[in-house]
Parts: structure tokens; sequence; C-alpha cells
């Protein structure tokens, strides 16, 4: 294994046999979608990159996208590429695509949507989901989620490792520099790229990797360029829950109707850690 693995790196995903993709193809042949109303703005196709980048003769996946052509006669000419967030989330579904289609974006500009690598359509991994789910679902402190997070990723690893497969090649650059193979076969001159939560990290990893082929770029929720998502995701929240005390005091009228918000808020947190609250979502009960 050559790199540490973080949650950052991990794909939640099912498994399938990696297959060659062959060359990107704009074919319009979009068979391999399930559920999808209508197709006829539709042009589909996967390519065939190397697992690992730097070692471009070994083992190939491929990465699996979708265009969805503008509605208007004569679109702009730069497509729009979207970055879902996770990582690990599967992008190529008739709800984003239909969504993203029918939005302004989709009235002026082609929108290219795919499957990051080792997920869902493009050389999918094996599936730790609900293991990783489960483990965040646990009534334990940060410490006690972090030991269930490991013990989680040794399974995953060696049940990876049985298969042949690299996770230390499924990390962000790799990510990004699929990107960068997709964007030179589908031969567009600029891309605008639209990323949201974990796909603003990918995203700005093209800006910096192929900044010649970028004309915009939007975040929506970023994700900051940090190492650990998990330890930083509660960080995240306390800062945010700070910002929200602060501007409730400042305000009258919401200092007038919640005084003392803060100690309010820090006493119900110390009585969760006494008496944990049970939410049961798709399945898994968090506490």
């Amino acid at each position: 294994m050559k790199l540490k693995l973080t949650l950052i790196t991990i794909v939640l995903s099912a498994y399938t046999v990696l297959g060659a993709g062959g060359p990107a193809q704009r074919t319009g042949d979009c068979s391999f979608l399930k559920g999808f109303k209508d197709t006829a703005r539709l042009k589909c196709g996967t390519l065939e990159v190397p697992e690992d980048h730097d070692n471009p003769k070994g083992r190939k996946i491929k990465i699996s996208y979708v265009i969805v052509n503008a509605k208007g006669e004569n679109p702009k000419p730069d497509p729009v590429i979207y970055f879902s967030g996770g990582p690990g989330g599967g992008s190529i579904g008739p709800g984003l695509v239909g969504f993203l289609g029918n939005s302004v974006l989709g009235e002026t500009r082609d929108i290219i949507i795919f499957d990051q690598r080792g997920i869902q359509f493009s050389s999918a991994l094996p599936d730790i989901g609900k293991a990783v789910f489960d483990a965040m679902a646990a009534d334990t402190d940060m410490s006690g989620e972090r030991k269930l997070i490991s013990k989680v990723l040794k399974e995953y690893r060696a049940k990876a490792d049985a298969e042949g497969i690299d996770l230390g090649d499924y990390n962000s650059i790799q990510n990004a520099r699929d990107v960068g193979v997709m964007m030179e076969k589908l031969g567009y001159a600029k891309y605008d790229l639209y990323g949201v939560s974990y796909g603003t990290r990918l995203a700005r990893l093209l800006v910096d990797l192929y900044p010649e082929r970028i004309n915009s770029v939007t975040f929506e929720s970023p994700n900051l360029m940090t190492d650990d998502f998990l330890v930083d995701r509660m960080k995240s929240f306390s800062s945010s829950a700070e910002k929200v005390f602060a501007a409730c005091e400042a305000d009258k009228t919401c200092a007038t109707k919640h005084p003392g918000l803060r100690d309010e808020y820090v006493k119900v947190v110390d009585s969760l850690k006494k008496r944990s609250l049970a939410v049961p979502l798709d399945g898994i009960v968090f506490h």
C-alpha cells in the first residue's frame, strides 16, 4: 500500500470487475442507464485510464460519463463538468442527470456528468458504505469512532488486496488526472467546473493541474484542502455554531428571543453525553 488511506480517499460503492473501456466515445449509446425516461439529449461513453497514472502500462480502469446536450440551438462552446461530493457519491443517475439537464445551465451549455473512479459505473470498488456509516452512527466519542473506522478500513483493505486492487491509487490526485484524460478525449477547448462539497476539492486540483483548460470554477459548500475529514468535520461544525451564536448575540431581535443561546447549546450537548438520542435514517440508527 503506497499511501496512507484516509476517509477522503475512500469511495463508498459497490464492487464490479475492473474492465477495459477503450477510448472515449461520444456515441449516444446510453443503454447501460436504467430508469431514464428521455435519453434524446444524452451522449454516453467510457474511457480507459491507468489505475496509477504514474504507471501508464499498468492495470487499467474505466471512467464512465454522460454528456447532456444543451437545450438551445446555439450552445456556449465551454461545457460544465459537474463534480459530486462524498467522496463516494454516484453521479450518473436519472435524478441528477435530469435535474442538471433541465437547469438554467442546461439551457446554454452541454453538461458533463461522470462517476469518479471506484464508484458505480467507473470500475467500482468493494462496498464499505454501510460499515462506515454504522461506525459513524455508533454511540461513542470521536476516539471511539476512529477506532471503529480503523477496523472497517483494515477489513476493507484486506478485501481489496485479495482482489489485487491497490487502494493507494484511489485518491484525489489520481481522480483529477482521470478528469484530465476525459477533458483531452472529449475535445472541448475550455471547461467550466462546478463542484459540490468534496467535488470542490477535486475541481480545485483540476485548476492547479490543467489551468489552460479551465474557463471558470464554481464551488458550492467548499471542502477545505485538509487531511482528515473525520476530525475536520467536527471542527467545521463547531466553527459554524460559533458564527451562529455570535450573529444571534449581535442581533437585537434574536438576542431577545434566545438569550444565552450558547450556554443552552452547551447544556444540551452535555446532556446528550449522558443519554444520546437514537435517530433512524435509511435503516441505520444514529446516536
